[in-house]
């Protein structure tokens, strides 16, 4: 990357309660979301950043440090501060947290992946954040176990701005079974973290067809809105699966050095 014309770039003013070292890794975050830096690139040196911004190399480090906990960024020893690349394994284990009875990682595959073009609805507008007349590409898709028995179906709503000619992949059958690998790899979107809404629910006809279950069957309803580095809604995804003999984990209380 050329870091040069970060050097005209003007941190805003230091407004009461946010600290200078928030304003650098607003910027950087920006830098990644942008794809300015691209996955498994190396920054430059804390002290060329610091030189380019007018900040202190301690500030720098602070901003680098609070990243990296983020998973934003990786620290190599001996060779610098690199832009995380998530393997698929890496996002599976991060955002399925779904465990057999024995605490075993459920490692679903996909199948009936299908995509099309819309009109974003009301509901998809307000989760995604966009205007009036948004597009969205909707994927719909089946979650299977590695014996082929479907345990859940998908429904996701993606900006069609920041995933162009989606459903060209659709149509060649090269849409990844781990969707956000696939976002960061081909599209440099990369999902830093998600938030998850999650009641039991009645199956319903299309859902009950799906996993050839009674309609009546009690399942788990998921709703999740992915986001970007920089806090932009990337994803709305609605999931409902037939969980019995499975856990669905989560965890929380991130760390958080503005509010802790």
């Amino acid at each position: 990357m050329d870091f040069s014309r970060i050097a005209d770039t003007a941190l805003p003013r230091r407004a009461a309660g946010r600290p200078l070292y928030t304003q650098v890794r607003e910027l950087l975050t920006r830098q990644i979301s942008s794809g300015d830096l691209r996955p498994g690139e190396a920054l430059p040196s804390e002290f060329r950043i610091a030189e380019a911004l007018g900040v202190s190399q301690g500030t720098v480090r602070k901003a680098l440090d609070a990243m990296a906990s983020e998973r934003l960024v990786a620290r190599r020893q001996g060779r610098g501060t690199f832009v995380t690349e998530q393997t698929p394994e890496d996002i599976h284990f991060r955002f399925f947290p779904v465990f057999d009875a024995e605490g075993h990682r459920i490692l679903p595959l996909s199948i009936d992946v299908r995509v099309r073009r819309m009109a974003a609805t009301h509901a998809a507008r307000a989760r995604l954040g966009l205007r009036a007349g948004g597009q969205i590409w909707e994927l719909t898709r089946t979650r299977t176990l590695a014996d082929g028995r479907a345990f859940m179906t998908e429904k996701i709503a993606l900006p069609t701005r920041l995933f162009p000619r989606l459903d060209r992949l659709g149509e060649t059958g090269k849409i990844s079974n781990a969707l956000y690998d696939m976002f960061q790899k081909t599209f440099g979107v990369t999902v830093l973290r998600v938030e998850d809404t999650v009641c039991a629910a009645r199956a319903g006809m299309e859902t009950g067809r799906a996993l050839v279950i009674d309609p009546d069957t009690p399942i788990l309803a998921i709703e999740r809105v992915a986001f970007a580095p920089d806090g932009k809604a990337v994803e709305w995804r609605s999931s409902r699966g037939l969980l019995a003999g499975m856990v669905y984990r989560a965890s929380a209380g991130a760390k958080d050095d503005d509010n802790a």
